[in-house]
């Protein structure tokens, strides 16, 4: 069976002022670690874990930027300007009540849980048949 991974952009609803800060926050730490790995050799960028990697994230974030730099992607970018958190079903939850949708992750303050919407109608269908409430 081919496993199929697909990434959909979501965007935050009714973000409040300390929410937005700390997000901000949060994604300039994300680029700070993410620089620093990068001009390390990739040979070293590796065998690289959280536990050598001292930072406010939560050590699942921390995991997803190593795996990012580590990456094709990552392997060809010299730096990043701005390099968001990401969030996978292994570090987040996504759940839906009535017709609005959550994500729920690790931040600086614990986990935290934030209403979403889809950015385009196309990954909304999507969205509602993979999370089908049963």
């Amino acid at each position: 069976m081919i496993k199929v991974t697909r990434t959909i952009k979501l965007k935050f609803v009714n973000l409040n002022r300390c929410k937005a800060q700390m997000f901000e926050q949060m994604t300039e730490e994300n680029t700070r670690i993410a620089n620093k790995l990068l001009s390390l050799p990739i040979k070293e960028r590796r065998k690289m874990t959280t536990a050598k990697i001292m930072s406010e994230l939560k050590s699942a974030l921390v995991n997803q930027v190593i795996r990012h730099t580590t990456s094709p992607t990552g392997r060809k970018t010299k730096k990043y300007k701005v390099l968001p958190v990401e969030v996978n079903n292994q570090n987040g939850q996504l759940t839906q009540k009535g017709n609005t949708y959550s994500i729920s992750f690790p931040t600086l303050k614990g986990e935290k849980r934030i209403p979403v919407e889809v950015a385009s109608s196309y990954w909304q269908s999507i969205l509602d048949r993979t999370y089908a409430v049963t």
